[in-house]
């Protein structure tokens, strides 16, 4: 039997609750309906900061797949989508910016497809932006948000569209399921197909040289008792 002052060392409280809870001692009460959810929300740091209107194409594409994944792993439908980029606040030697687009949609979407065009358009809407003003500024963070969330089977339907819904979000659910069988990138769109190749220069990407162990979803990451 691992000692508990073992488990909370190693594995902190999370770790503990778990022990004991494998015990038989409740530390959480269950709760059997969740509250809906308001928002869902991505938001990421760049490896290094950029002002390459390509590279934050690329990335608004990257984490838009992530954000649509997580609506279609709730049922849900977004109405209203927020796109937005950030400089590094904390370099008060460089220009700051945080612009920010919101559509509010006629109906709500949790399809990878219309997602990225909506992210993509806010991206490029920025940058055009910038040019016309003659401004450049070193970006660091891209984040999209989905909010006026409805369950997907109270999605409204809009007349001659429902059939291109439809296949849209078969789609994503298809590429959804492959890669949870086959690895996250197996199945992508060619526009999304560098950010998924192992070894990625691409300085959107967000940085994890030092993620917390994966206790509790990898065998590998558990620790063991010495």
């Amino acid at each position: 039997v691992t000692p508990e002052w073992w488990v909370r060392k190693k594995m902190t409280v999370v770790g503990w609750r778990t022990q004991q809870e494998l015990r038989g001692n409740v530390c959480l009460k269950l709760v059997e309906v969740m509250d809906p959810k308001k928002n869902i929300g991505v938001g990421r740091s760049f490896k290094k900061t950029t002002s390459d209107a390509q590279q934050l194409i690329d990335a608004s594409t990257f984490y838009s797949y992530r954000l649509s994944e997580k609506l279609r792993e709730e049922n849900l439908v977004a109405t209203v989508l927020q796109v937005g980029l950030r400089t590094n606040k904390w370099k008060v030697d460089s220009a700051q910016h945080q612009p920010r687009r919101v559509y509010h949609l006629d109906k709500g979407i949790s399809n990878v497809i219309d997602v990225t065009r909506y992210a993509q358009h806010a991206v490029k809407s920025i940058i055009e932006e910038n040019l016309r003003n003659k401004a450049s500024y070193q970006y660091m963070k891209i984040e999209l948000f989905a909010s006026g969330l409805l369950p997907e089977n109270e999605n409204q339907i809009v007349i001659n569209d429902n059939y291109e819904a439809g296949s849209k979000n078969r789609l994503s659910r298809v590429i959804d399921n492959i890669n949870l069988q086959m690895g996250k990138g197996k199945v992508c769109f060619a526009n999304n197909l560098k950010a998924w190749q192992q070894d990625n220069g691409e300085s959107y990407i967000m940085r994890q040289q030092y993620p917390s162990p994966k206790y509790f979803t990898d065998w590998n990451e558990s620790p063991l008792l010495r």
